[in-house]
């Protein structure tokens, strides 16, 4: 009968040691999940507010280029000649580098 009351406690003793085992990994994997759906929030915020400041540096970039453009277009039409003259040059200079 010692051997059998021995068994019981032994078996009551494993049993809370699973029951314990079982609610730690149960918190852990609860926490897990809380922390994945935390950086899933982060990583959208950073996504969104990445897009929001590429789209304004691209609306920036356009600006500019279209200021550049506007300028360009009113210099070669100011000045013809030259700019034909600093075309040619362009070109002349190109195709010498290209042909080394």
């Amino acid at each position: 009968m010692a051997t059998t009351a021995s068994k019981t406690k032994s078996n009551t003793a494993t049993s809370d040691a699973d029951v314990t085992a079982n609610d730690s990994l149960s918190d852990a994997f609860q926490h897990m999940q809380g922390a994945a759906n935390s950086v899933k929030a982060a990583a959208s915020t950073l996504t969104s507010s990445s897009s929001v400041a590429a789209r304004e540096a691209i609306a920036q970039g356009k600006e500019k280029a279209y200021a550049a453009s506007n300028q360009a277009d009113g210099w070669v039409k100011e000045r013809p000649y030259t700019s034909m003259g600093l075309a040619f040059a362009a070109g002349v200079v190109l195709t010498g580098l290209l042909k080394k």
